[in-house]
């Protein structure tokens, strides 16, 4: 703002100066973009923060760490972060913003047993809940299908794998019973 003062000398001369003193705008920061984690306990989350007012050029840290002029931080897992900004005359802006997580993948599998000793026509029915939805399903190590019925199997143990949108993944291992064979003795 504006500003008055007075001077005088030893000869009771007075001076009188005005003068402006500009302020710059406050300071304040923003989460500019963000990503959440794709999977459950990952740390591929990101924040992008952008300041603004205050004085150019920023710096910019999380969590209490170093400042940096990189506004990008990258590898970050699901928590609330505190964010601070500061600029070249070291005003700082403190503020939080949270990173989550997508749903916990889980993977629903139902066996249908062997009817009869020797016979292939065990089951497996697959669902995939939680996560990100399009589910897609795999079968002991092979290719990933979207089918949720596996049919035709024999008695063993399985490894049934669901992968969910974002490449989550969750791994179930079930057995397929059949029962033992008929024996007729004749007396």
């Amino acid at each position: 703002g504006y500003h008055f003062f007075q001077v005088t000398d030893l000869n009771t001369c007075k001076y009188a100066v005005v003068f402006f003193i500009d302020e710059p705008d406050s300071l304040y920061g923003i989460v500019a973009n963000s990503a959440n984690v794709s999977c459950p306990g990952g740390n591929d989350g990101s924040l992008l923060l952008q300041g603004f007012g205050g004085t150019p050029p920023y710096r910019y840290a999380i969590d209490n760490g170093p400042f940096t002029t990189d506004s990008l931080f990258t590898g970050l897992t699901a928590k609330t972060y505190v964010l601070e900004v500061l600029d070249a005359n070291n005003c700082l802006f403190t503020f939080g913003a949270d990173i989550s997580e997508s749903n916990l993948l889980e993977l629903l599998v139902t066996p249908t047993n062997i009817a009869c000793a020797g016979e292939q026509n065990g089951e497996l029915l697959v669902a995939g809940v939680g996560g990100s939805p399009a589910y897609a399903y795999s079968i002991n190590g092979s290719s990933f299908v979207n089918d949720t019925l596996f049919q035709g199997l024999g008695a063993g143990s399985y490894q049934m794998v669901v992968e969910d949108r974002e490449g989550c993944r969750d791994t179930v291992n079930t057995n397929i019973i059949e029962p033992s064979p008929l024996s007729v003795s004749l007396s």
